[in-house]
């Protein structure tokens, strides 16, 4: 019976964490899809706004620092806001990574917990009692201070 217990919890488990892997690896790839997309994006941008720069440049044939300015104005913008999005990405993966952790540390250890209880289910109960009682107490002496 116990037997059939643990095996049914690993058969769960392994479901469970087969899911957050598939999930996990998803959002890796999501991720990286938007980071890729957002290099393109930032490199289009630059591009563009370089060759609007030189071309107004050259048509308008005035100082050179201005365009130069110009050019690593937006270029600045530009990084700024692609790392900021990178950092913010890498932060979500980061979550993802530690919340699924959790989720697998809990599940082990409830697996585990259940498998112990019904090895030693006599002194489980005891300390249960004495845990009881002494919430109990501390409640009483809170309530006297009050």
């Amino acid at each position: 019976m116990v037997v059939m217990v643990i095996v049914m919890m690993m058969v769960m488990i392994t479901k469970f964490g087969l899911v957050v892997m598939v999930i996990t690896i998803g959002m890796v790839l999501a991720e990286l899809l938007v980071l890729v997309v957002l290099v393109v994006v930032v490199l289009i941008t630059t591009i563009i706004s370089i060759t609007t720069i030189v071309v107004i440049a050259h048509t308008i044939t005035i100082n050179t620092t201005i365009p130069i300015t110009i050019i690593t104005i937006t270029t600045t913008i530009t990084l700024k806001t692609f790392i900021t999005t990178y950092s913010s990405i890498n932060t979500t993966i980061t979550t993802t990574n530690s919340i699924n952790t959790i989720i697998t540390i809990t599940t082990t250890t409830r697996a585990t917990r259940t498998t112990h209880n019904n090895m030693t289910n006599n002194r489980h109960h005891h300390h249960h009692y004495n845990f009881h009682h002494q919430h109990h107490h501390h409640h009483h002496k809170h309530h006297h201070q009050h």
